[in-house]
């Protein structure tokens, strides 16, 4: 029986198809534990299923009513652990949500589909002088956009018949703080390796180091890129979470940074630290972010427009911690935004900070208003779309700003696309 794929070297073993024994699969349902076995089966595209035959520890099943309407409880979402055979170690899915499972109570069997999974195995060397790892994202698309060149040589016996460049490469060397490298695999796929120095990151860090790389490559190429598969080597023990995939979604003209032909990899860096550290200005630029591509799949402009225009109230309320509480607690946008620029741009910003406030007010007001509620089919002047589309463009320019001053970067100026759609 092979060995769990992710856990060797070869990082391409996430595209191939598997299924494991699990002599153990643990877990806790309506008052009772589960024990038993099955059989788990991983396909990239879609993710981990579970079959397990399990039997019943406990007081009898209290009764339930299966159907309806329910609120989703903390206590309702369960740990599933599991012990594959010929693996020195456990495999975790963790906040699974068992509700209205009929399999179980009915023939003592566990069926369902999973899409992330935690693999920890003790390794045999200590590895406490560095953090070590490998990652693997989805959804860097087919583009030559990777900011550095890689060589490829290829060889025949003892001959060099050729040599070919490619835009298709990642490399970060900072000898105090991390060396890492990435390559493009698979097409639509960036394969990292990397070292972080572990006087300068903690372990929490060193985990959540290659999710601030998505986060950073999602900002920068305007692509919501995944995480799909990660590895840590942390002391005595090795870490693997696995994922699947998601379609990609692009956020094109909505996209906070400038248009730039290859991946801006002076921003590249400093953002991933960013990113890995934990701070109200990182946790806020995320929230930006994921909105962002939230309103970039709304079906409707007048949604996309509102969810837009809502990001700039809830960003400058959780960073002057104001949050919504009525007539309470009032909050005036335009002192709100001076804060800001205060703090984090310059007077350089004043004119653009007005427009912020004008185009802020166009895109709420005359979408949360019900009179915006008519059929797709009705029809709008060029000039009304060609407002929209440059006050959305504009808005969403400012917030990749915003999100640059709040990682730290100085000097920010205004430089706003002057484009006209009439």
């Amino acid at each position: 029986m092979d060995s769990y794929p992710v856990l060797s070297p070869n990082i391409n073993d996430f595209f191939r198809e598997y299924e494991y024994v699990l002599d153990k699969v643990q877990f806790e349902y309506l008052e009772g534990k589960y024990n038993g076995r099955g059989i788990l089966s991983w396909n990239p595209k879609k993710g981990f299923h579970l079959e397990a035959l399990v039997d019943r520890i406990g007081p009898p099943i209290p009764s339930v009513s299966f159907g309806g309407l329910k609120l989703i409880h903390k206590s309702d979402q369960k740990t599933i652990c599991m012990k594959p055979r010929n693996f020195n170690g456990w495999v975790r899915a963790p906040n699974i949500i068992l509700i209205d499972r009929w399999d179980l109570i009915k023939d003592n069997r566990l069926s369902i589909n999973i899409d992330t999974l935690l693999f920890s195995r003790p390794i045999n060397y200590d590895s406490k002088d560095d953090y070590t790892g490998q990652s693997l994202y989805f959804g860097i698309g087919e583009r030559p956009i990777l900011p550095d060149t890689v060589k490829v040589k290829t060889s025949i016996n003892d001959d060099l018949p050729g040599v070919r460049y490619s835009r298709d490469g990642i490399s970060i060397y900072k000898p105090k703080c991390q060396h890492a490298h990435a390559l493009r695999v698979q097409k639509n796929y960036l394969d990292f390796k990397w070292t972080l120095n572990p006087s300068y990151w903690t372990r929490s860090e060193a985990w959540i180091w290659p999710k601030a790389v998505a986060d950073a490559l999602s900002l920068l190429t305007g692509r919501s890129i995944q995480l799909v598969c990660r590895e840590l080597n942390r002391g005595k023990y090795a870490h693997v979470e696995m994922s699947r995939s998601y379609k990609v979604t692009q956020l094109d003209f909505l996209s906070p940074m400038p248009e730039s032909v290859f991946l801006d990899k002076a921003r590249f860096e400093p953002l991933v630290e960013f990113f890995t550290k934990s701070s109200l200005e990182a946790s806020v630029c995320r929230s930006i972010l994921q909105q962002m591509f939230e309103a970039s799949r709304q079906k409707s402009n007048q949604a996309a427009e509102l969810l837009l225009a809502t990001i700039f109230e809830a960003a400058l309320r959780k960073l002057q911690h104001k949050p919504y509480q009525g007539k309470r607690n009032k909050w005036i946008a335009e002192k709100s935004l001076k804060e800001f620029r205060q703090k984090y741009l310059s007077n350089d910003w004043i004119q653009w900070c007005n427009r912020v406030i004008e185009t802020w007010k166009r895109l709420r007001d005359r979408n949360a208003h019900p009179d915006w509620l008519y059929s797709e089919t009705n029809f709008i002047s060029d000039e009304w779309t060609a407002k929209v589309l440059e006050d959305m463009i504009f808005l969403s320019k400012f917030y990749g700003y915003m999100i640059l001053a709040l990682s730290g970067e100085s000097g920010i100026q205004p430089k706003f696309p002057q484009k006209s759609f009439l």
